[in-house]
């Protein structure tokens, strides 16, 4: 998914193969693009990594904020429970985003982990992070703007009638993701999509029927998603009608 808490992929500078962060994947994709050997190594030693199962919880809506978390790999998910106790899943954190990012002082929502996780853990929130280390103000300032408009986007995608093109913009999203990829593996739930896009279940399994006949997309197995015509997807995406594969397909 496009996620609007991974930060800019900047070239990280180049490490000793002896420091502790060099054998990081996420490195060049996170925060910790923008912070040179000596300045990463005092991160590292203010923080602790976490290997997690699925199902864990690193906070709950209305926890105190009090650290701040990198996914260097699984998947997490953000949710939130009304007064009644349904759930909302708000958003899917793929590896090299930072978690648990607020201006609050407690969480307005909770963060539980999809699949097996690690994580590097800092203790604090954003502000005393920048503070310690002003070269991730920018990066950190940047993640900020990406949550606001991924939070736009997904009023957008829920405004939309049609459960089909709910589906279609949320793909997208995760294929831009992997520039130049078109397969998709989904680790989360029919379940978790259909509570992240206002759906039930019956009808995201339908809406994924929908695409493959539409020839949008291929699917391999339930699991995995192939992107066959990514225009075919994207004109499915920004369709009003309530039941767009059934109109005729514009010529690629």
């Amino acid at each position: 998914m496009c996620d609007p808490n991974a930060a800019p992929r900047t070239p990280a500078p180049a490490l000793d193969p002896q420091h502790p962060c060099a054998p990081c994947p996420m490195r060049s994709a996170s925060i910790c693009a923008a912070l040179g050997a000596d300045r990463l190594a005092q991160l590292k030693s203010a923080g602790r990594e976490l290997n997690l199962p699925a199902g864990h919880s690193l906070y709950r809506q209305d926890d105190a904020v009090d650290a701040l978390y990198l996914l260097r790999s699984g998947l997490i998910r953000l949710t939130t429970r009304d007064a009644e106790g349904r759930e909302q899943v708000l958003a899917f954190r793929q590896p090299g985003a930072l978690i648990g990012l607020t201006a609050r002082a407690r969480h307005a929502q909770g963060a539980e982990t999809v699949q097996p996780s690690r994580l590097c853990r800092w203790p604090g929130n954003a502000t005393a992070l920048a503070a310690r280390h002003p070269e991730l103000a920018p990066p950190l300032l940047g993640l900020s703007l990406q949550a606001l408009d991924g939070a736009c986007d997904q009023a957008l995608r829920l405004g939309r009638h049609a459960a089909t093109a709910r589906l279609a913009g949320f793909l997208l999203e995760l294929l831009s993701e992997r520039p130049g990829q078109n397969e998709l593996q989904l680790a989360m739930k029919r379940a978790d999509i259909a509570a992240h896009l206002g759906l039930n279940k019956e009808s995201v399994s339908r809406s994924f029927t929908q695409l493959r006949r539409a020839g949008a997309i291929a699917l391999p197995r339930p699991d995995r998603v192939h992107l066959l015509r990514p225009d075919r997807l994207r004109e499915l995406a920004h369709s009003t009608h309530p039941h767009p594969v059934l109109q005729p397909a514009r010529p690629p």
